[in-house]
C-alpha cells in the first residue's frame, strides 16, 4: 500500500493521441496535479520501473501502439512495486465496460468525457 505524500499529487498519463495528451496535462497541472506524459504502455513500465517516487494515480488509454493496455496491465499486475497503483481506463471503445472487468480495472472513463467528471474522478482517486 502507498502511503501519503505532501505537495501535488502526481498523475501518469498513457495516451497515444498527441492532442489528447497534452490537454490532459495542461488541464491536470492547471488543477495543481504534477503529471508525467507517456504514449504508451512501453512507455509508462519502462517509467514506472525507473521512477523513485510513484505515481499516485495512472490515466490509461486502452488502444496504443507498442504496448496496449491489456499488455500493461498484465505486467503491472507481475511488480508488486506498481501493481496497486490505481489505474484509470480511458478510451471511445463500445465495449469499456466489459474490457474494463477483463483486465480487472475498478475505474474507466468514456470518451469523450466531461473534463468535471475527469476532474472529479482524478481528486477521488489521488487521496
Amino acid at each position: 500500500m502507498q502511503t501519503e505524500i505532501s505537495g501535488p499529487k502526481h498523475v501518469l498519463i498513457v495516451e497515444d493521441d498527441a492532442d489528447i495528451l497534452e490537454s490532459l496535462v495542461e488541464l491536470l497541472e492547471t488543477e495543481g496535479f504534477t503529471t508525467t506524459p507517456t504514449s504508451n504502455g512501453q512507455e509508462a513500465l519502462d517509467y514506472l520501473h525507473a521512477c523513485p517516487d510513484l505515481p499516485q494515480l495512472i490515466l490509461l488509454d486502452l488502444m496504443m501502439p507498442v504496448k496496449d493496455a491489456f499488455q500493461f496491465r498484465q505486467e503491472q499486475r507481475l511488480d508488486p512495486r506498481i501493481s496497486e497503483i490505481p489505474v484509470m481506463l480511458m478510451s471511445a471503445d463500445g465495449q469499456l465496460e466489459t474490457k474494463k472487468k477483463q483486465l480487472g480495472f475498478q475505474h474507466c472513463l468514456k470518451k469523450p468525457f466531461e473534463i468535471d467528471t475527469l476532474i472529479s474522478a482524478v481528486k477521488s482517486l489521488c487521496h
